[in-house]
């Protein structure tokens, strides 16, 4: 073999290991789509926060959790999504829709307008 036809083989190579890496990538995506149970590290993967901050949560007893031997924690993927649903912003549609408290006609201001005239 010449060096342009070693090249050319290297080349090739590569580009069917980057295939097989990334059906491997997919291949596990779909299995963590399928798990009911998530660890610390899967569940920082997951939601982007560091593992620290997800034993704090934990810790604090934000997140439910379970420990069935005792030492890993794990935590129910719908217990996670519960908990990140439980935590949501307001868009701003939603707020032009409810009159802001000091607009909001109170019963007591009602009345003492009432009186006055």
């Amino acid at each position: 073999m010449n060096q342009i036809e070693i090249e050319k083989t290297l080349k090739e190579l590569k580009n069917e290991v980057q295939q097989i890496k990334e059906r491997i990538k997919l291949m596990e995506y779909k299995f963590f789509l399928k798990k009911s149970y998530l660890t610390i590290k899967e569940v920082s993967d997951y939601t982007g926060y560091t593992e620290s901050t997800i034993y704090h949560l934990t810790g604090r007893k934000k997140i439910r959790y379970h420990k069935p031997n005792g030492k890993t924690i794990l935590i129910k993927r719908r217990d996670l999504e519960k908990w990140i649903e439980s935590h949501p912003v307001e868009i701003m549609d939603e707020l032009r829709t409810e009159p802001f408290p000091i607009n909001k006609p109170s019963n007591s201001n009602q009345k003492n307008n009432s009186d006055e005239y």
